[in-house]
């Protein structure tokens, strides 16, 4: 393949990706301002009780499953390299999902929402169904073929979007805790279309391989370009904290997948010429501990947000409550904060998504050519940094405009208080643009594991001034842990990221 035809592929496959995750990631966003007028503050809050536990839960079942099993396909695995990456996430997931089930009800009582047990239970199907969509997009992306994997969120998330408001709508005449159940039955629908549609996919790939061999060998990249095209944005470290989108599609790049960690000389094989192996034949070990070493490390990285997430579930509606709210109230302003309030705090995260995407990639052929990537860092990282205080400037000035447009008077709160909790929630807004743009860039530059660790200390440091905030400033105590959270994981960040390119550039000037 020509390097201009490479360049081509791989700015076509990125900006496909990159488009997807920002649709996807603008429809959960918005998803969440018509269904909080239908279940209020307390109902979000209800929601908000048990979907950190889901989401973690597909991050361990699935979280690196997309990249490990991109990787296997690029260095000619390919359909083998699925069948054990299937056969494995459906043992691990199915297992997990029935563990949950059956502690669904302390679960929910521990999180302070017993009422949102029939929501998990709803929920916990998705699981599997999120892990095996992980397997397809791995092989899909392996083979160079961005479309599915775009395609994919995107049903996903309209799905999730058309049936989760209708059933949060229509069983919001029975109960709270049925419309809540009908928001995770949404969640769920949106899992299922898109298996539905990654299966007919595929089988469509295996019939038109047949035919015509030569025209999925010809759309193949190399395994730069794999690793470029898989370097989707760092954003989940901003939109973890959105229970609503993926918690897993963004983040499962990393730089395991840059070019010095992918064999140079890897072809992608017509799968007509391959011959069908049993998942069970003696390869499969072998291929499973591939899919371990590379999945484990991004899996990892995952799971901190995710777990911070949880601890908050079990912990905030219980602190409040010790402090003097009654157990409704205290809901109410957990789900204030998780939802409305990071609803508008997370939005322009989706801005920066698409620097960062670029981001990433570039770095990775940056290195990879031997070229300098500190001019490239600090344009993108100062845009991404001047971009966040424009957008925190205007939450400050116009939160009640905002509130009062997207919400009205369906809150149930107060507006003056609505917006005093935003405008002190905006506050990290620079601090996650600015953190996205370094992880980008840590992760392109082999280093993922920098922002994981980053993320840990940081989530460390919230959870113990949850503690010591919450009893004294209410659910401000909360706001001001999260803040603190963005701010340090930012500065370990930032510090890194300068250390790095500092390292870099001047081997690369030696």
């Amino acid at each position: 393949m020509k390097k201009s035809d490479s360049k081509l592929k791989f700015l076509s496959g990125a900006s496909i990706l990159t488009a997807a995750a920002l649709a996807g990631k603008l429809i959960g966003a918005l998803y969440r301002i018509p269904l909080t007028r239908v279940i209020g503050a307390q109902g979000m809050g209800m929601f908000q009780s048990v979907f950190p536990m889901y989401a973690l839960l597909v991050t361990i079942t699935g979280g690196g499953l997309t990249a490990a099993v991109s990787k296997l396909v690029a260095e000619n695995e390919g359909e083998e390299a699925c069948l054990a990456a299937t056969f494995f996430s459906l043992c691990v997931s199915v297992a997990a999902a029935l563990a949950a089930a059956v502690f669904a009800r302390n679960i929910a009582s521990a999180a302070g929402a017993p009422k949102a047990a029939s929501a998990l239970l709803i929920l916990l199907p998705s699981v599997p169904l999120s892990a095996v969509c992980a397997v397809f997009r791995g092989y899909f992306q392996g083979k160079g073929n961005m479309y599915p994997s775009a395609f994919g969120q995107l049903i996903e998330q309209i799905a999730k979007l058309a049936v989760g408001l209708s059933l949060a709508f229509a069983l919001a005449r029975v109960s709270l805790a049925a419309a809540t159940a009908g928001c995770a039955a949404g969640v769920t629908a949106g899992e299922a279309l898109s298996v539905i549609y990654y299966i007919l996919r595929y089988k469509k790939h295996e019939k038109q391989t047949a035919l015509k061999p030569e025209i999925f060998e010809k759309e193949c990249c190399d395994s730069a370009d794999a690793a470029a095209l898989l370097a989707e944005p760092a954003s989940s470290v901003a939109d973890a904290n959105v229970f609503f989108s993926d918690g897993v599609q963004s983040a499962e790049i990393a730089a395991e997948l840059s070019p010095a960690t992918l064999s140079s000389n890897a072809q992608t094989e017509s799968a007509a010429v391959k011959t069908r192996r049993n998942v069970f034949s003696g390869r499969s070990g072998e291929l499973l501990l591939k899919l371990l070493k590379v999945a484990c490390p991004i899996t990892f990285g995952l799971m901190v947000l995710p777990l911070c997430h949880v601890a908050d579930s079990f912990v905030i509606v219980n602190l409040l409550m010790r402090a003097g709210a009654e157990h409704a109230n205290a809901v109410s302003l957990y789900g204030l904060v998780t939802g409305p309030v990071n609803a508008i705090v997370n939005m322009p995260a989706v801005l920066s998504v698409g620097l960062c995407g670029t981001l990433l990639p570039k770095v990775s052929r940056l290195m990879g050519r031997g070229e300098k990537v500190g001019g490239t860092v600090r344009r993108v990282t100062a845009l991404c940094a001047a971009m966040g205080i424009f957008c925190f400037a205007a939450i400050a000035v116009g939160a009640p405009l905002a509130i009062r447009v997207l919400y009205g008077n369906e809150l149930g709160v107060p507006l003056g208080e609505v917006s005093a909790l935003l405008r002190s929630a905006a506050v990290s807004v620079p601090a996650i643009a600015v953190m996205q743009a370094a992880s980008a860039v840590l992760q392109g530059g082999g280093k993922a594991y920098v922002p994981a660790l980053s993320l840990l200390i940081a989530a460390v440091v919230k959870e113990a001034l949850n503690f010591v905030l919450l009893p004294r400033m209410g659910i401000y105590g909360f706001v001001v842990a999260t803040d603190v959270f963005y701010l340090l994981a930012c500065a370990l960040d930032f510090i890194a990221l300068t250390v790095f390119v500092r390292k870099t550039d001047k081997k690369k000037s030696a």
